[in-house]
């Protein structure tokens, strides 16, 4: 068994992103990424900082349940090199977004040669 987090937990509250993806040649196919906390903080979706990783048809959101900032994003490719996306889809017109302030995709770092294929941003 493993144990619960409660309430009081700081990792718990606030979540900065869902999921950091930093591993290589991974596949992930037919998957929903949602992360739709309501603490101020918890603003991010996957962090795909990993090389050669492959998507397709998956959904990315993020910040679903927080006020709008210009810090709020769906996916970050942070460093992330090779990595394929195809027919996938990041963001949601499902919920409002505030001030329109938030970003589906960031790039940062040194994120080469990442490809969109058939894919749509909401």
């Amino acid at each position: 068994m493993f144990p619960l987090l409660g309430t009081g937990c700081a990792k718990y509250k606030y979540n900065g992103n869902l999921l950091t993806i930093s591993g290589a040649n991974n596949r992930f196919i037919n998957t929903s990424f949602w992360a739709g906390g309501t603490a101020a903080l918890e603003v991010g979706g996957v962090v795909v900082s990993g090389l050669r990783n492959y998507f397709e048809k998956c959904h990315f959101v993020g910040g679903a349940g927080v006020a709008s900032a210009a810090t709020n994003y769906s996916m970050k490719i942070d460093a992330g090199e090779e990595n394929d996306f195809e027919s996938c889809v990041i963001g949601s017109d499902s919920y409002a977004q505030g001030d329109n302030a938030a970003t589906e995709i960031v790039l940062s770092g040194v994120a080469k040669r990442n490809r969109f294929f058939d894919c749509e941003v909401m």
